[in-house]
Parts: C-alpha cells; sequence; structure tokens
C-alpha cells in the first residue's frame, strides 16, 4: 500500500452522498470522461482513450474527455484530426493541486487511467477520494484499486470502449463503482498511513534491538 504523495481531503461522506446523487439524477449524456496526466508522457495511453472515444462516438454514446494536466496538446494533434475528434476533447490544463483537483474530479461522471505503464497513481487514487466511478488498464499496480472485471489490457481501446459504454448505460453498476472508490480510498487517508509507516518503523527498530541483544 505505497502511493507517493498522496494527500487526500478527510473521507467524508457526504463526498458519497453527493456523488451517488449526481449518478441517480444523469440525464442521458453527453457524459464527461476525466483524465489526468502530463501531455509530454508518452506512458498515459493517449492514443489508447482517444480511440475508445472514437468508437463511442461512431455508436452513438454522447461522451467528452477532459483532460487535465501540463504538457503541449499539439503532440496529440494529429489522432484527433484524423478521427474528428475535436467535438469530444477537452484540454482544460493543468490545476492547482488539492482543491483544484478535487473540484475537477467532482464534475466527471466517470475517470479512466488508460496507461501503458504505472505504479499505483496518485490520480487514480485522488479520483476514488471523490468516489468516481474509475476505469483503468492493467499496468503496474491499478489491479489493486480497481474491480478487475473494468480493467482493459494496455491499448485495447475496443475493451476500454465497451466498458465505458456498459456502465454509462448502467446507474446501479455505477452507483456500486462509486462505493467502491470511496471505500478504498478511505485505506489512503494521511493518519492510517502514518500509522502503518509507524508500526513498520517500530516492529523494525524492536527487531534490530532483539538481534543486538541476542
Amino acid at each position: 500500500m505505497s502511493a507517493s504523495n498522496v494527500d487526500l481531503l478527510p473521507a467524508s461522506l457526504s463526498v458519497l452522498n453527493q456523488r451517488c446523487d449526481k449518478i441517480a439524477t444523469s440525464s442521458g449524456g453527453p457524459f464527461k470522461i476525466g483524465l489526468i496526466a502530463s501531455l509530454d508522457s508518452p506512458h498515459k495511453g493517449f492514443d489508447t482513450i482517444y480511440k475508445a472515444v472514437y468508437r463511442l462516438k461512431n455508436k452513438g454514446v454522447p461522451v467528452i474527455l477532459e483532460i487535465t494536466g501540463g504538457g503541449s496538446k499539439f503532440k496529440n494533434s494529429p489522432l484527433i484530426d484524423k478521427l474528428l475528434l475535436h467535438d469530444n476533447i477537452i484540454f482544460s490544463g493543468p490545476k492547482t493541486s488539492g482543491e483544484g483537483i478535487f473540484s475537477f474530479l467532482d464534475t466527471v461522471d466517470l475517470y479512466v487511467q488508460p496507461s501503458n505503464q504505472e505504479g499505483l497513481p496518485r490520480a487514480v487514487i485522488e479520483a476514488m477520494s471523490r468516489a468516481c466511478p474509475v476505469i483503468t488498464s492493467s499496468a503496474g499496480g491499478m489491479p489493486e484499486l480497481c474491480q478487475r472485471h473494468y480493467l482493459h489490457k494496455p491499448n485495447d481501446d475496443h475493451t476500454l470502449a465497451n466498458n465505458i459504454e456498459y456502465l454509462l448505460k448502467n446507474r446501479q453498476e455505477m452507483l456500486s463503482m462509486a462505493h467502491h472508490s470511496f471505500n478504498t480510498a478511505r485505506l489512503y487517508q494521511p493518519e492510517l498511513l502514518m500509522k502503518i509507516r509507524f508500526d513498520l518503523f517500530t516492529r523494525y527498530k524492536n527487531h534490530m534491538l532483539s538481534l543486538r541483544n541476542a
């Protein structure tokens, strides 16, 4: 259970209730998919999510992908031009850490992390702390966080598109995922992580003392 620099707001049931209300009252779209990532990273799976949005658009599923993060959006332009997705993708630039990111996450219907390589990503845990339903690839440590039957292999835009479509059409499953996200993120609250680290260091110290006194 290790995630770098995760600083969450205190877990509050009001966050979960707000999310459940958003899901229960959602209309037929357009649905907003969120992604937090540096546009300069070659590992965040941009091609995969763009192709998935293209598949959804062609099937008549109304989605908007909003990406927040630094970097050059022009690196993404050739594929977006080819797929004619200018009306389906928003680049909103970097948000301030903390409230800026959390406010953004509260506006999305679904958070997606389609990375090709990943550790235990801070952005996914932040999204889960806002009770966002979350879909990720199977890269790195993300299967530790997300429900396995909604994972897709890196670069598998077909499965990603199918997972997104299924969830957006099934409110009950979205509600279930909101609860899963909220409860999982509670394991990464600062006070709990601090206690885990303290207990670990205490056990290590006691072990070293026992070896010295043996």
